[in-house]
């Protein structure tokens, strides 16, 4: 009943099918290999986005695009049972489902496939009215890399035409992002490779990351970063220059397992965070360090998220050793 004061998520983005192979590590060319185990998920940066965003309690809606096989029903149904807003997607039917093969080594680490099939093939010229309503009627639109750049900047002047923010994960390709997407962009959010290629330098430390985020912020006074730093956690750079951190959690009853999803969980908690709570970044960067964490204790990506209840029991366990953690990270 409550539901009608949430704010509202739209996610534009891919879906795929994954296929998750576990295996001692890379075969070598012409080498055959005996894989330990394999299982097929839904997954995709968007789906798996959206999911985390619905399983944290936000009414979510996810713009995307399938093909017509008999698995894909199972898909849907995925991500109806987690209660994502599904009725503006887009079945076609002479395209495959796009696809991912993801081989996961012993210490949870992993190499992927893409197969980009429905993802890659829209309609540039327009998105269809449902989807454009569904965008404006949401408080934030999030959007990442595995659909075309032309689909994003569509998504991002319906977002804007109505006043909404627009989060963009630079995940996804690493081709330069086009000049019309990244104007209308207000959180960006990229790792330091992806920042990287966007200031055409390799940025080695922390201290290159954030100069570099200032630098864009000089072409993009709007825009503000929320910097992915890996094992060092995330920096939330505004764009009036105040910057707030926060370092991975660890916790020693649960072990990592795959690592796949780990940054569309992190870019879905914070989104959820944020736009409940607009004041408290450094809240927003713990409660998606927090989701991203119990992300990485599960294998695979969208049934990996972690609901609601378990980040709060997980923050709550956490609460006195996890400012330790911040002060550790600082002084590495």
């Amino acid at each position: 009943e409550g539901k009608k004061d949430l704010p509202k998520i739209s996610v534009l983005g891919s879906l795929n099918l994954d296929t998750l192979i576990k295996t001692g590590r890379m075969p070598l060319i012409g080498e055959t290999l005996l894989g330990q185990d394999v299982e097929e998920q839904p997954g995709g940066k968007g789906a798996n986005t959206a999911v985390a965003c619905s399983n944290l309690g936000l009414p979510t809606s996810f713009l995307g695009q399938t093909g017509s096989e008999p698995f894909v029903e199972t898909i849907l149904n995925d991500l109806t049972s987690r209660k994502v807003d599904i009725s503006q997607m887009n079945k076609l039917e002479n395209v495959p489902t796009a696809r991912a093969y993801i081989l996961i080594f012993p210490n949870g680490e992993n190499t992927i496939i893409i197969i980009g099939a429905a993802n890659t093939a829209w309609d540039l010229n327009k998105l269809k009215p449902g989807m454009v309503q569904s965008i404006q009627e949401s408080d934030i639109l999030l959007l990442q890399r595995e659909i075309p750049d032309e689909i994003n900047t569509l998504g991002a002047i319906a977002a804007k035409e109505a006043g909404k923010l627009v989060l963009l994960d630079a995940g996804g390709r690493d081709t330069q992002i086009p000049e019309q997407l990244l104007q209308k962009v207000d959180i960006f959010s990229p790792n330091a490779i992806e920042l990287g290629q966007l200031v055409g330098r390799e940025l080695k430390n922390e201290d290159e990351v954030i100069a570099a985020g200032k630098e864009l912020q000089q072409k993009y006074p709007a825009m503000n970063f929320l910097l992915k730093m890996g094992k060092d956690g995330a920096i939330f750079l505004s764009k009036e220059g105040k910057i707030d951190r926060h370092g991975v959690f660890n916790d020693p009853d649960l072990k990592v397992v795959d690592t796949t999803g780990a940054g569309d969980c992190f870019t879905g908690a914070f989104a959820v965070h944020y736009i409940q709570n607009p004041e408290d970044i450094v809240g927003a960067l713990k409660f998606g360090c927090a989701a991203a964490y119990l992300n990485i204790t599960k294998v695979g990506c969208m049934r990996a998220n972690p609901t609601l209840e378990q980040v709060n029991s997980f923050l709550q366990k956490h609460h006195s050793s996890q400012v330790n953690s911040q002060i550790t990270q600082l002084q590495e």
